[in-house]
């Protein structure tokens, strides 16, 4: 091994906690957990308020995850190693459970076959993150669609998985994994009546309290910074309070009041966040489309907990969430989200991208400038390039990256957020000031500072990028595939199916230009879209302005 891939490894691992070096050191010279043999299990009766339906992922023949269906034959020995590893994963969920495109007997018969092979299975069924989503979707089934009447070898299936997954909980990952851990625990202890319930119970609601306090922000927000991994963390928190609201669970009043605080304030972080069509901004690892939609998150929540979704006003607006560094402008006609929040956690950054300083703005409902999304998590060149920068509105300084982001969910050394604020300047409009120094920038003192005003209908963007020396200076705007863009003299007009939808006009003193890009808003879905490149070879400092007026009303 090389010099330069110790460093890599070496800054990557520094930011891990004492807690990671050592489980990943046991993991590593650790066998697989045996499955136990258990007896004697029964279980609770237990009830739920209610629960999310999910939706297109199973009918009377097939599976679909991640937009791939594959029929039941394909699945029979639950391998699937031709697969990407996230489709293997989904498939042992066992969301489709909790989906009415199928009738209760197909989705028994694949219960009882997972039970039957499951033994054999070395890769993906028994690794803790797919056992304690499927312990989950089990129970919820067990409840909802068996009224708690189920084959005892059912019980024990589950009660080998709630074992296996109590001794080998990722300590080594953390986030929303072990987060996910808990959860799993917290249901396998309320559910089943065997020997060790008690301490699955316990485990569980150890981990969901200690992590709604480190991973709900002050403002509401995920600490991993994702909107997709946010809203599964809300569904997640509001799964485990209607769990205790519905039974009589051994918490205390304090710990319910606790959670329910917790979750109220992320359900108002997520409404906050949300694009005028309803949906996520697509930062950072985010795709739609992996979790319920919002609308059915809230609906989920006025149930369980009475949330009361408030309106967000069409007036102008500005709303900072610092603690999450989102960013947020909207008025009648047009909403900018704008993403300046530091690498979080510190100790798994996995789902980071190079994001810093790039937005996401909609004019009258459509999205127009857009994050490029998510495709996969493989080792693919979509998974390379979703997370570079060139990837994002944002600008890129000698073809570099804002932070060493490798392999599928690396960072070695990151970028630092110098500086955010979000303000309202009579004379400007409103008005988002940022700066950042990416990770390389120290010999020359390289910093990124953007303002993004908005006046009336116009959005002005100012980018400086300060320090010494001569670079290369790149501006990225990404824009939906239904967006095409036409060249009308030194302005651009933005149309979408025949609408002028607003128009681009950018400064002198860079060349500009129209390239290919793609745009993946879902799990395996990959679009043709336009980006406008403007770029120079700049001694520093150097300024870029360009102005995107709306042309609706």
């Amino acid at each position: 091994m090389n010099l330069a891939k110790l460093l890599l490894y070496f800054n990557t691992v520094k930011h891990l906690k004492l807690r990671q070096f050592i489980f990943n050191f046991i993991r590593r010279f650790s066998g697989n957990q045996k499955i136990a043999y258990v007896d004697n299990v029964s279980c609770h009766s237990l009830n739920l308020i209610a629960s999310i339906v999910y939706k297109n992922k199973i009918d009377n023949e097939s599976v679909c995850f991640l937009n791939q269906k594959r029929s039941f034959e394909y699945i029979i020995d639950w391998a699937c190693m031709d697969e990407p590893k996230l489709w293997r994963y989904n498939l042992h969920y066992f969301d489709f459970l909790l989906d009415d495109g199928a009738p209760e007997q197909v989705k028994d018969k694949l219960i009882n076959d997972w039970i039957t092979i499951s033994h054999g299975l070395k890769e993906d069924a028994w690794e803790p993150y797919p056992v304690s989503l499927r312990i989950v979707n089990w129970v919820k089934y067990f409840i909802k669609y068996k009224n708690n009447n189920v084959p005892d070898a059912w019980l024990v299936s589950l009660a080998q998985q709630a074992h296996v997954l109590y001794h080998s909980i990722e300590y080594h990952i953390l986030a929303n994994h072990y987060l996910k851990n808990g959860k799993g625990l917290f249901f396998a202890g309320a559910y089943l009546n065997v020997d060790y319930s008690s301490k699955w119970f316990d485990k569980g609601k150890v981990i969901l309290i200690e992590e709604a306090e480190e991973q709900i922000l002050n403002d509401g927000g995920h600490y991993e910074k994702s909107p997709m991994y946010h809203s599964i963390l809300v569904e997640d928190y509001l799964d485990v309070i209607n769990l205790i609201s519905s039974n009589s669970l051994s918490l205390t009043s304090d710990e319910l009041v606790f959670l329910t605080e917790k979750t109220t304030k992320a359900l108002s972080f997520l409404n906050t966040i949300l694009m005028p069509d309803s949906d996520i901004p697509l930062f950072n690892d985010s795709a739609f489309k992996i979790t319920p939609h919002p609308d059915e998150i809230f609906q989920y929540a006025q149930k369980v907990i009475g949330y009361e979704r408030p309106e967000v006003s069409n007036e102008k607006e500005i709303t900072a969430l610092t603690d999450s560094g989102y960013f947020i402008i909207r008025n009648k006609n047009s909403q900018c989200v704008i993403d300046c929040g530091s690498i979080s956690p510190e100790y798994q950054p996995g789902h980071t991208h190079c994001d810093l300083l790039s937005y996401e703005l909609s004019i009258k409902g459509h999205r127009v400038v857009v994050d490029t999304g998510l495709h996969d998590y493989e080792g693919s060149e979509d998974r390379v390039y979703a997370r570079s920068t060139k990837a994002h509105n944002t600008i890129e300084i000698d073809n570099k990256e804002q932070s060493e982001v490798w392999g599928q969910f690396r960072v070695a050394r990151r970028a630092k957020v110098l500086s955010s604020r979000l303000y309202t300047d009579n004379g400007m409009g409103n008005v988002f000031e940022g700066s950042y120094k990416p990770y390389w920038a120290s010999a020359d003192n390289i910093i990124h500072s953007r303002k993004v005003i908005n006046k009336d209908n116009v959005w002005t963007i100012n980018d400086e990028v300060l320090g010494s020396g001569s670079h290369s200076v790149k501006n990225y705007i990404h824009f939906h595939p239904d967006i095409e863009i036409l060249n009308d003299s030194n302005k651009y007009l933005l149309v979408k199916h025949g609408v002028n939808i607003a128009e681009l006009e950018i400064s002198d003193g860079f060349d500009c230009f129209i390239s290919d890009g793609y745009y993946y808003p879902e799990f395996g879905k990959k679009y043709n879209s336009k980006v406008m490149i403007m770029s120079s070879y700049k001694v520093l400092p150097a300024e870029l302005e360009y102005s995107i007026k709306s042309l609706i009303s």
